[in-house]
């Protein structure tokens, strides 16, 4: 199945194809969606929110592919496949989510039994560098992302595991977006929750109180000094996205 006739429901076949492009995939191409369902959810997130302005669009696709990529493609989606001058078709099956293999023997890796002399300390189990950057399960997260991502404050994330890597509080993906359902209830009210941070941050920088405590317009919002700052915001908030792909939750331990 590929991207487009996957989620043409959901968006216009040119909308996916800029979607599939900015991940280097062809929207087109029969087998693009498993290509789709197996990349990593936070690049996923941002490729939908550069490729779609509409919220709500954004919400209810991100949270379709979140979903299959999950629990697989609905049945629905499934179709035999003719082969031609024949009478038999192919069955494609959805696809399964990862599983985790039999008991590893002592001092090796969970996933593919190699030994291996460290230990994945979030989830205390033995895991070799490989098998974290290739499973999603393992995938990590700041602070400081899942706050620009999913609105949680450090509070809401109280009691969630963690670990410190140098200066940085890090927690499991997983545990990240589970504790997003639980404060948020559904991506609608994620994106509205966002939507009001960044309403409120306008509010605050856009007036100001004068000491005879009259509120007036503040105009550095388009004053050439924050445009600046706001630049280096982003650039802020881009490079720690991108050090949380570098993240590892890897400690040795013999």
């Amino acid at each position: 199945m590929d991207i487009s006739s996957a989620f043409s429901k959901y968006a216009s076949r040119k909308q996916l194809r800029r979607f599939a492009a900015s991940l280097s995939l062809q929207a087109d191409e029969p087998g693009s969606l498993a290509s789709l369902l197996c990349l990593d959810r936070m690049r996923l997130r941002q490729a939908i929110k550069d490729s779609f302005k509409n919220s709500q669009e954004c919400a209810v696709l991100q949270a379709t592919i979140e979903e299959w990529m999950e629990h697989g493609p609905p049945k629905e989606i499934v179709q035999d496949v003719a082969v031609p001058g024949s009478e038999e078709t192919t069955h494609v099956a959805p696809a399964s989510p990862l599983t985790r293999p039999k008991t590893a023997p002592p001092q090796c890796c969970v996933e593919c039994h190699a030994r291996t002399p460290y230990v994945f300390k979030l989830l205390d189990c033995r895991l070799c560098a490989s098998c974290e950057r290739s499973k999603a399960k393992y995938t990590l997260m700041t602070l400081a992302v899942a706050r620009s991502l999913h609105g949680l404050s450090e509070s809401d994330l109280r009691g969630t595991r963690s670990m410190w890597l140098g200066d940085k509080c890090i927690f499991l993906r997983s545990d990240v977006e589970n504790r997003a359902n639980q404060t948020h209830g559904t991506c609608g009210a994620e994106v509205a929750a966002l939507q009001k941070e960044a309403s409120r941050e306008w509010k605050q920088n856009s007036f100001s109180t004068d000491a005879r405590g009259k509120t007036q317009k503040w105009k550095e919002w388009n004053s050439v000094t924050y445009q600046k700052k706001q630049s280096m915001r982003k650039q802020d908030c881009s490079d720690t996205a991108f050090d949380c792909m570098n993240l590892s939750g890897l400690v040795y331990a013999d």
